[in-house]
């Protein structure tokens, strides 16, 4: 994904690119895996203040180009949403440096189907996230 393919998916959402979602979103790229809101603005090195920066990533997750994660203790997290995923994915954090890996898997789709019909809710969503000790942190 690059920053000609998130305009595109912005301007199909009626919104325009500002100066300051393209600096949030190169910095997303650049880092290209979930980033903190200070980290994003750290990248940015001041040129653009807090307010602005948590008031775009709120705009950009409810166009769904940004997902929002709550990654227990190691806090919220933003990362760009891939349009051309089939189906949203999953993180295993490292509780002693903090790492995130992305999971290209969700076991827990087929499961879904049995619930609504088991419960009869429909649109059911579903957040699961791993913890662990990565290689480097053994």
């Amino acid at each position: 994904m690059d920053i000609d393919q998130i305009s595109t998916s912005i301007k199909d959402k009626g919104l325009s690119l500002t100066k300051a979602r393209k600096s949030i979103l190169n910095v997303m790229l650049t880092y290209n895996k979930p980033i903190t809101g200070p980290e994003i603005l750290s990248k940015l090195d001041g040129a653009m203040d807090e307010s602005t920066v948590y008031r775009n990533l709120g705009v950009l997750e409810k166009v769904d180009i940004v997902a929002c994660l709550q990654l227990d203790k190691k806090g919220v997290h933003y990362e760009l949403k891939n349009p051309k995923a089939k189906h949203h994915h999953h993180h295993i954090v490292c509780n002693v440096c903090n790492k995130i890996v992305c999971l290209d898997i969700c076991a827990v789709s087929g499961i879904l189907n049995t619930l609504s019909k088991n419960t009869g809710f429909t649109d059911i969503q579903h957040s699961l996230e791993f913890y662990g000790t990565c290689k480097d942190c053994i």
